[in-house]
C-alpha cells in the first residue's frame, strides 16, 4: 500500500461509500513489470504450501498448532486473559479474497504489539480459498510467540466436511459453497488430487476445535454471527453453559436484524431443534447480555457473517449495546464480483478490547489490478 491507513473512530451511524468498478486497466510494459505485491505474495505462498501443510499436520496431531484459544482442551466460549493487551485487529469475512487477507495482514504486521481476531469465513466465493488457508496457517506460525492469531469459527468453514474418510469426499452444509468443489477437483487447478485431500482434511480437522466466541474484559464480545437466542437464556449459569451445541450454533449462525426483536425461531420450533440460521434484534441483544450479567459484562459485540455495503455497518438502533459487523473482503458484497471491487479495504482496531475503531486501507488501483489480469479473475477460459 503506497497511501497510508487512516484510522476513525466509528460515527453514531455511517454511509457506506458507493461501490465503483476500479478505473480501466493499464496494461504498459513498465506497469507490468512493477508486478501487484499480492500477486507476488501469492507465487511465494504457492510455492511454500508443501512445507506448510507437512508443518501444520505435525502441528495438529501433536496438538500444537498456534492459534490461541485452539484445541481440545479449550472450551469454544473463551475469556480472554486480564495479561493479552496489545493492539486488537479485527478482520471479518475474506471468502477467499487473497488479496484483501494479504493486504490486511501486511498492515497488522507493522505493528509490533499486534493480536488479530479473525471473525471467521475464510473459505468459499473467492478464488483463493486453499492460499488464503496457507497464507493464515504461515501468519500464525511465524507470529507464534506469544500466540497471536484467533481464528473464531465461521458457518462457512463449519459447513465443510467429509462425507466418509475412506471415499474422502469433500461437501458442505452451506450453500453456495465453492471450497468442496476445489478439493474435489472439480474445479481445474495446479493442485493434485491427493494433495488437495490433505489439505481439506486439514481444514475440516482445524476447524473443528475453532472456538466460536471470545470475550474480552473489557466487554467486548467478539463472534461470527450473534448470540444465543432466548430459548437458551435460562439454562446460561455458568459460562460452561455456553458450551451447549445449540448456543455454538447461535454464536455461529444467527443474523442481525435491524429490528428490535426477532421471533421467527418461536414460530417453527421443529426447525429450531436443528437449527440456529435465525434472526436477533437489539432487544434480544439487550436481553443476552442481561441474563449473563452474573457471569460477565457484555458491552459491545463485533462480528462478522452478514455482508453489507463498504465492508463495515454500525447500526444506529443499536444503542445499549453497540455491534460492529465487519467484512475482510472486497469483492463486491452482493454479486461477488472483482469488477465492483471496494476502493477501501477495512478492519476494527481496538485497544486492549475497548471498541473497535474503523482502519481504512485504500486499494491501489495499479496494484489490484495487476493482480486480477496475472490470476485472470473474471475472464473466461
Amino acid at each position: 500500500m503506497t497511501t497510508p491507513p487512516e484510522m476513525t473512530t466509528p460515527p453514531e451511524m455511517t454511509t457506506p461509500p458507493e461501490m465503483t468498478a476500479p478505473p480501466e486497466m493499464n496494461t504498459s510494459s513498465s506497469d507490468m513489470s512493477l508486478g501487484s505485491p499480492a500477486l507476488v505474495e501469492l507465487n511465494r505462498i504457492r510455492a511454500a504450501m508443501p512445507g506448510i501443510l507437512e508443518r501444520a499436520t505435525e502441528q495438529l496431531n501433536s496438538g500444537t498448532l498456534p492459534f490461541r484459544y485452539w484445541g481440545a482442551t479449550w472450551n469454544p466460549v473463551q475469556k480472554t486473559g486480564e495479561d493479552i493487551k496489545g493492539k486488537w485487529f479485527f478482520i471479518g469475512d475474506i471468502h477467499g479474497d487473497f488479496f484483501a487477507l494479504h493486504t490486511l495482514l501486511e498492515e497488522v504486521s507493522k505493528h509490533p504489539d499486534f493480536f488479530v481476531c479473525f471473525l471467521g469465513d475464510l473459505v468459499d466465493r473467492g478464488p483463493h480459498s486453499l492460499e488464503c488457508f496457507a497464507l493464515l496457517l504461515e501468519f500464525t506460525e511465524k507470529h507464534r510467540d506469544p500466540h497471536r492469531v484467533v481464528w473464531i469459527l465461521g458457518n462457512h468453514d463449519e459447513g465443510i466436511a467429509i462425507n466418509s474418510r475412506a471415499e474422502q469426499k469433500f461437501f458442505s452444509s452451506v450453500a453456495p459453497a465453492e471450497f468442496p468443489e476445489f478439493l474435489n477437483g472439480d474445479i481445474a487447478s495446479n493442485f493434485e488430487d491427493a494433495e488437495l485431500t490433505e489439505w481439506g482434511c486439514l481444514f475440516v480437522d482445524i476447524c473443528e476445535r475453532l472456538p466460536r466466541a471470545i470475550l474480552f474484559p473489557s466487554g467486548l464480545l467478539a463472534t461470527h454471527g450473534g448470540i444465543p437466542l432466548e430459548d437458551r437464556w435460562p439454562y446460561l449459569k455458568s459460562l460452561e453453559a455456553l458450551n451447549h451445541k445449540r448456543c455454538l450454533g447461535d454464536f455461529t449462525w444467527t443474523r442481525a436484524s435491524t429490528m428490535p426483536c426477532k421471533t421467527s425461531w418461536q414460530d417453527d420450533t421443529k426447525r429450531r431443534l436443528y437449527s440456529s440460521d435465525f434472526e436477533y434484534g437489539y432487544k434480544d441483544l439487550e436481553g443476552f447480555c442481561e441474563a449473563v450479567k452474573p457471569l460477565f459484562s457484555v458491552k459491545f459485540l463485533v462480528r462478522g457473517h452478514d455482508h453489507v455495503e463498504g465492508g463495515h455497518e454500525i447500526p444506529t438502533n443499536y444503542k445499549a449495546i453497540p455491534l460492529m459487523t465487519l467484512n475482510g473482503f472486497g469483492f463486491h458484497y452482493l454479486s461477488g464480483s472483482f469488477k465492483a471491487y471496494r476502493k477501501n479495504l477495512v478492519m476494527g482496531v481496538s485497544k486492549d478490547g475497548g471498541f473497535p475503531d474503523i482502519m481504512t486501507l485504500p486499494v491501489t488501483s495499479e496494484s489490484f489490478e495487476d493482480f486480477v489480469r496475472g490470476e485472470k479473475i473474471g475472464v473466461a477460459p
